[in-house]
């Protein structure tokens, strides 16, 4: 019975780890010599601080194929338990 909630779970999970630009962004701005960069902070750095729009948008399109894969992952995991039971 829980097998689909935790699915659901780690789904989010996956989708929020990646989200994560308000908080690194608001504390660090990216911190000292870009050491707490992420691919979100990269991607506004490059896009709307430095005006680097192509390189932006590929970051941006990387990220989105990263979850889609982890979703797609989990959605097959989940449904080869179903078939299972």
């Amino acid at each position: 019975m829980l097998k689909n909630v935790i699915f659901v779970c780690i789904l989010l999970d996956i989708m929020g780890s990646v989200k994560v630009f308000d908080l690194v962004y608001a504390m660090t701005g990216g911190g000292p010599n870009g050491l707490t960069n992420l691919p979100t902070t990269l991607l506004y750095n490059e896009a709307f601080k430095y005006k680097h729009y192509g390189q932006g948008s590929a970051i941006g399109i990387t990220i989105l194929a990263i979850c889609l894969v982890g979703t797609l992952v989990t959605n097959f995991v989940q449904r080869k338990y179903e078939k299972e039971d």
